[in-house]
């Protein structure tokens, strides 16, 4: 990695946890005047404000290419875009189950409105993260890695700076921080970025993959929680879940770990 390339790095890492400090500070300063639903929605698009600044203080032509809008090459792969969608699905399902295994089952159903449902997932790409958060990570921050890094070791620091940056935003909004969650959700998210490099470096370094990935992650969660509020309002079904993408994501790992060079863009 050129000293160019370190200082846009430095910069789109400090811009990005710097904004979410400022989020976290304005929401504490201003209280409940702080309007949670308007700037919960803007704040997911901080990475990719931070990419945007970084390629424009760099200078030169393509800021867009350069802050990862690329579609990837699907043509042919169709497969992996089914398998962010179904793979997500099964995960949950798969921490649904695990968790009755485990605790005495409760299957009452929630409210079912399947027109909202469906509609919340298309939502759920520009108010909850994925959008503005994968043109940032793996559009902008992660095939600069790859030029100079392993596919883990980028993985690994994409996602540690993934979790740094969530901190705030959880804070913000009245989250326990506890030694447990700090733990849990380290482990997730570095799990999570290994999987996502694997979608990403399988694509052909697609971003729309990305996105389609993380709505579905979330997405998923979402809905489980609405149609089985019971069975998941404790803790069991996050356990279950969180050692699922662990697995997955040590799997991901291996199967990265030989990634040649040529092989990135």
């Amino acid at each position: 990695m050129t000293n160019n390339d370190r200082r846009s790095m430095v910069l789109f890492v400090a811009l990005a946890l710097g904004l979410s400090g400022v989020y976290w500070l304005a929401a504490h300063e201003f209280g409940p005047a702080f309007n949670r639903d308007i700037w919960g929605a803007v704040r997911g698009f901080i990475p990719t404000i931070a990419a945007l600044i970084t390629v424009l203080a760099e200078g030169g032509p393509g800021v867009f290419q350069r802050i990862g809008v690329c579609i990837g090459k699907p043509s042919g792969r169709p497969r992996l875009y089914l398998l962010a969608v179904v793979g997500s699905a099964l995960v949950m399902a798969l921490a649904l189950v695990g968790a009755s295994l485990i605790t005495v089952p409760d299957w009452t159903m929630g409210a079912v409105q399947p027109g909202r449902f469906i509609l919340f997932f298309f939502l759920m790409v520009v108010i909850d993260g994925p959008l503005g958060e994968e043109l940032g990570w793996r559009g902008f921050m992660l095939p600069r890695l790859l030029r100079r890094m392993t596919p883990i070791g980028a993985s690994l620091l994409v996602g540690l700076v993934w979790y740094l940056w969530h901190l705030p935003l959880y804070a913000a909004d009245g989250n326990a921080l506890s030694a447990t969650f700090l733990v849990t959700y380290l482990a997730q998210l570095l799990a999570l970025s290994l999987i996502y490099t694997w979608f990403f470096l399988r694509s052909g370094h697609s971003v729309l993959l990305a996105i389609l990935l993380h709505t579905s992650s979330n997405y998923f969660q979402f809905l489980a929680s609405r149609l089985l509020p019971a069975m998941t309002q404790g803790d069991t079904v996050d356990h279950v879940y969180l050692g699922a993408v662990v697995i997955l994501g040590v799997l991901a790992g291996f199967a990265i770990r030989t990634q040649k060079a040529g092989d990135r863009r």
